[in-house]
């Protein structure tokens, strides 16, 4: 893409409006070019991107996996995996950081991100459990759970 480019123009624009926090000015910015910019990297590195700082993940992943396809590196695999967790898609998540870590194996953002991922994951097993296990419960003998609690007998009852 040449620097002098409109398309440029408005990826400089929408990558100033993120580092000012303005993510629905970079997203909207955009997504008024995205049948200009749909066979640029860069651009649809910068759409995804914008499209998760929006809260607009799901939106995001088409321009983030057509610019993996462009020019696969462990930074696309990464920001793709960052916008399948923001849309509760943990298991892709996990692969988008381990194909960025394969490739580059000191990737920090990339291990650290898979590590975050793996100890929620765990963190929401033993939740999980502790929840069963305190239905079993209210099943032998407790009260269930959001059940009515129980009232001891009354005195003189």
């Amino acid at each position: 893409m040449d620097d002098n480019s409109p398309l440029r123009a408005v990826i400089d624009s929408a990558r100033a409006a993120i580092r000012s926090k303005d993510y629905q000015q970079a997203y909207q910015l955009l997504q008024e070019h995205q049948a200009d910019g749909w066979d640029e990297g860069l651009f649809l590195e910068m759409f995804g991107i914008a499209c998760c700082m929006a809260g607009k993940s799901r939106e995001g992943l088409p321009a983030l996996e057509r610019a993996l396809d462009l020019a696969p590196s462990p930074v696309a695999h990464f920001n793709l995996g960052q916008a399948h967790q923001l849309a509760g898609d943990y298991d892709q998540a996990k692969e988008c950081f381990k194909h960025a870590i394969g490739l580059d194996p000191t990737y920090g953002q990339a291990i650290h991100a898979l590590e975050r991922l793996r100890d929620f994951e765990r963190e929401k097993e033993a939740l999980e459990a502790a929840a069963a296990e305190q239905q079993m419960q209210g099943l032998h003998g407790g009260p269930p759970i959001g059940g009515p609690p129980t009232r001891s007998p009354q005195p003189g009852a």
